[in-house]
């Protein structure tokens, strides 16, 4: 360390475009109206998109995990965010395709992916 310089005292969450502005990462979850696949194996759909880079992909629960777990195994020692249940049982019921749970799983992937972004 240099006489004189102060070390930083905060890192900025911001990252900086080609033009130089300074523009924070945010990821939207939405979901696809209707389901896909055939009787048995139908599964929702969720379209990601980065208002930074403007771009959109189509992705399903299943994405998540396999994302997850490879940042597990490329990372084995992060602490990495957790994502929101693939279903959960109430009286024996499961609530895979309640619309309440569906909504709460989609804000739980948002939120899942925007800490992602935003880890250091």
């Amino acid at each position: 360390r240099s006489p004189g310089r102060e070390p930083p005292t905060s890192v900025s969450r911001a990252t900086s475009g080609r033009t130089g502005s300074s523009v924070e990462e945010n990821i939207i979850v939405t979901l696809m109206p209707g389901k896909e696949g055939v009787f048995l194996f139908q599964h929702h759909n969720y379209e990601v998109a980065s208002q930074r880079r403007g771009s959109k992909v189509i992705r399903r629960y299943s994405d998540f995990v396999w994302l997850l777990d490879c940042l597990h195994k490329r990372y084995p020692f992060r602490v990495l965010p957790l994502l929101p249940p693939k279903r959960v049982a109430v009286n024996g019921n499961h609530l895979s395709n309640d619309g309440a749970f569906i909504e709460k799983r989609r804000r739980g992937l948002a939120r899942f992916l925007n800490a992602l972004v935003r880890h250091p």
